[in-house]
């Protein structure tokens, strides 16, 4: 994504640019080509600065800083985006390279079978299946990262869950 502020300046010159270097491999990897591609290749100045989905959309939208997201969950940020899109404030350059990609749990056949799993329903009646290693008492439920947005996601789909009690994010 790219900031609405970030095209004022036409394509004469480039000048200065900002770019979200989010805190995950794959972020990190496209953002530091990005800079690489503009510097090299367009003459731009380019600074890598620290971000993360809600905080860098944020920023964006209401700042227009920093002027690049090179990747970005929308998901996260679905309807703000949209909005934002729509009144000319951010805009998408590329869907690519990664396309297709998506969250979710996933957990062995063998467990599945084994325990009569066939829904998530059925999972989440079974903390007991996933326990933590070292906290027994607890369900355990691992996913992509351990912090930020998909932590979120996942603590506000518990809650009202028989989980709220007993599993460990």
């Amino acid at each position: 994504f790219i900031a609405g502020s970030a095209l004022a300046g036409g394509h004469d010159s480039c000048g200065d640019i900002t770019i979200a270097e989010m805190d995950w491999a794959s972020a990190e990897l496209i953002a530091n080509i990005d800079k690489v591609i503009l510097e090299e290749g367009y003459g731009c100045s380019v600074e890598l600065i620290p971000g993360a989905t809600m905080t860098t959309f944020a920023s964006m939208d209401t700042k227009g800083m920093p002027d690049i997201a090179p990747e970005l969950w929308a998901n996260a940020v679905q309807t703000p985006l949209a909005k934002a899109e729509e009144e000319g404030r951010l805009f998408m350059l590329n869907g690519a390279p990664i396309t297709g990609a998506g969250e979710g749990w996933m957990i062995s056949t063998k467990v599945m079978e084994e325990n009569g799993l066939t829904t998530l329903e059925d999972v989440l009646a079974r903390p007991d299946l996933f326990p933590i290693r070292k906290i027994h008492q607890k369900a355990e439920l691992l996913h992509a990262r351990q912090v930020g947005v998909v932590k979120l996601q996942l603590i506000s789909f518990l809650k009202p869950t028989i989980w709220k009690q007993k599993v460990g994010c």
